[in-house]
């Protein structure tokens, strides 16, 4: 399933990749300036009012500014694997339905890694002279929290997009999916965080950073939904037989390309 994940997401980017580099460098722009007052902030003085500004200006940029652009990328994303087509005025669509909701998810995840980050340190300094081991012990369950929370958010946006849910069912169907695909997840992970680093280059930050992170995620829910609904189907027995063939692959472009679609797309 991860391998055909990101053949999709590869495809989904390939027949779109200049309405997402548009998108991708729009958001960028709209994020510098508070990027920069974020740099700023935490490179200058360890003082009150600089830690404030830096707290303030990290939870903007991911409780607020970060998850309305996620939801209005993952429309777009959702709109382009659904019909084959994709519209620049999607992105602007999804953010109209869905911002109010992906900010709510947005600030709840921020401050609950947030918190989960403070707590690990905490119990490190609290425990560390009396019970180190118990320090470190709370300190590892705050962390392994952080993460679980962290990856939840990773489909969040897409989960709101996908259900048009509330606040609360969204992060509930996005935490099912973490444990019930937990290798999926993982590797979706991975693909995020190499992403991440590649957008440390300034030419990916700004064409190609934020947009390929929510075709792979919509298209790693893509296909678990896909899974989901082989084993409602009456072939539930042959999908656990054959598990790498998803429910309806043959009728799918997307994961019926090759090489010579690549290199001569006029002959597809």
């Amino acid at each position: 399933m991860f391998s055909r994940t990101l053949k999709m997401a590869f495809w989904v980017a390939y027949d779109h990749l200049l309405k997402l580099m548009l998108i991708n460098l729009l958001c960028i722009l709209l994020l510098t300036p508070v990027g920069v007052f974020f740099y700023g902030a935490i490179i200058s003085e360890d003082s009150p009012p600089f830690i404030l500004g830096a707290v303030l200006a990290f939870g903007v940029i991911f409780g607020i500014l970060l998850p309305i652009m996620m939801s209005g990328l993952a429309f777009m994303t959702k709109e382009i694997i659904e019909t084959r087509e994709g519209f620049v005025g999607s992105f602007f669509l999804g953010i109209r339905r869905f911002a109010l909701r992906a900010i709510m998810i947005g600030l709840v995840t921020t401050g609950s890694i947030g918190a989960l980050l403070v707590s690990a340190m905490l119990y490190v300094d609290i425990f560390s002279e009396s019970y180190p081991l118990l320090g470190f012990t709370f300190a590892a369950f705050a962390l392994w929290g952080a993460a679980f929370v962290a990856l939840t958010a990773m489909y969040s946006p897409v989960t709101l997009v996908q259900k048009g849910a509330g606040v609360i069912e969204t992060v509930k169907l996005s935490a099912l999916l973490v444990v019930g695909n937990l290798k999926q997840t993982l590797g979706l992970a991975l693909v995020c965080f190499i992403i991440g680093i590649a957008s440390l280059a300034p030419p990916v930050l700004f064409l190609f950073s934020l947009a390929p992170l929510v075709v792979v995620v919509s298209s790693g829910y893509e296909m678990m939904s896909r899974r989901y609904d082989g084993l409602a189907s009456e072939n539930a027995d042959d999908l656990l037989r054959r598990p790498t063939i998803l429910y309806n692959d043959e009728e799918d472009d997307f994961l019926n390309r090759g090489a010579r679609d690549f290199f001569y797309p006029w002959k597809s």
